[in-house]
């Protein structure tokens, strides 16, 4: 199933769009003249851009999956002497992140993509745990657990039937929520992360360098 492709342009980071231009490189993304744009006040090396794709197809919204999962996973790991390390007290540290990253894709995208696949009335409630307490996670024990979670993930999704794909479950807060759309959310949820560990990177470096 594929849908018609329309593109929004948003502020992410570097590591993003390395990954959508590993995924470009394999030949999943159709281009269009108007793909890419540049952002008032951006250079042209694209360290501010953020391409949302809206209505990929779903191997293409899979390998996205996959592929920034990849390039979040090695800045988190990169940080891991430092996960501890948080910008200011009302902020998450790199390890709350990562524990944050496993834990939803369990016990949020896992469990709902689960669902699509059987027979019964779909009904999704809120999910949220910023309240949670991650301090007793270790951050490279928390992306290994991410890591097979996501693999699980997408290993279930790519042997989902084609009615799973058109099935609607009623969402609290969303309305309707189907699986493509489910996906879009764990891409954006993905992305909007990564946009924050970049940001926060620049300031850990800069701040244990000058100590």
């Amino acid at each position: 199933m594929t849908y018609d492709c329309h593109y929004e342009v948003q502020e992410l980071t570097y590591h993003t769009i390395s990954a959508l231009e590993e995924v470009i490189t394999w030949g999943q993304i159709p281009f269009a003249p108007w793909f890419v744009q540049f952002l008032d006040g951006y250079t042209a090396r694209l360290t501010k851009i953020k391409v949302i794709m809206v209505g990929m197809s779903n191997e293409q919204l899979i390998e996205m999956l996959r592929a920034t999962h990849r390039q979040f996973s090695i800045i988190l790991e990169s940080l891991a002497e430092n996960q501890d390390w948080q910008p200011d007290t009302e902020r998450w540290s790199f390890r709350f992140i990562a524990a944050h990253m496993a834990t939803v894709e369990e016990d949020c995208f896992l469990d709902r993509v689960k669902r699509f696949s059987t027979n019964e009335s779909l009904h999704f409630e809120h999910y949220d745990n910023t309240g949670r307490d991650f301090g007793q996670f270790e951050l490279i024990d928390a992306l290994r657990e991410w890591a097979a979670l996501r693999r699980k993930l997408l290993d279930m999704v790519c042997s989902m039937p084609e009615n799973s794909w058109h099935r609607s479950a009623a969402h609290s807060t969303r309305g309707t929520q189907t699986l493509p759309e489910l996906l879009h959310i764990m891409l954006e949820h993905d992305q909007d992360h990564l946009q924050e560990v970049q940001h926060m990177t620049g300031k850990c470096k800069s701040k244990t360098q000058g100590t």
